[in-house]
């Protein structure tokens, strides 16, 4: 239920990953494992971003924003 936004258009994080607008897969680091791991769209280790988490992610666009709706 991620949305990508550049101020003019709304879309999924599919339709911003599928449109080039940014990497889908969202690389963080892992204290317990100390490696880099992956959450998002595609070859994740995880499936969801996690709360007191810092999320590197590769965009191909610029002025993005990110809009992540509340549970």
């Amino acid at each position: 239920n991620i949305f990508v936004t550049d101020g003019k258009e709304l879309k999924t994080l599919a339709q911003a990953n599928d449109d080039g607008w940014l990497d889908g897969a969202f690389q963080y680091w892992d204290g317990s494992t100390q490696s880099m791991l992956s959450t998002g769209y595609f070859f994740n280790d995880d499936d969801h971003l996690r709360a007191k988490h810092g999320y590197w992610v590769r965009t191909y666009k610029d002025n993005l924003a990110m809009i992540i709706p509340a549970d």
